[in-house]
């Protein structure tokens, strides 16, 4: 899912200027989605592809776990450049 998403969203075509600036909107906009979430949905449940069922509650914590490992890409790749 990750190769298609890149695909999709032309990931290599963007600077990285243009990439960080994407993914800051779609984080805002993700997390005022969540600000909005009433106390009794967050046991909602579904379906993520490439996931399998999720709850409503464990979104936050999912997205926190996915913009670490990014972090952790992004300092592995600086370090590489850098001779490390």
């Amino acid at each position: 899912m990750l190769d298609r998403a890149a695909v999709e969203r032309q990931y290599k075509r963007r600077s990285p200027v243009e990439g960080i600036q994407a993914f800051r909107e779609a984080r805002a906009a993700n997390l005022a989605l969540i600000r909005s979430v009433a106390s009794a949905d967050w046991s909602r449940s579904g379906t993520q592809e490439g996931v399998g069922k999720i709850m409503l509650c464990d979104l936050p914590h999912m997205m926190a776990q996915h913009d670490a490992a990014h972090s952790a890409e992004i300092a592995a790749w600086f370090a590489n450049r850098r001779g490390e």
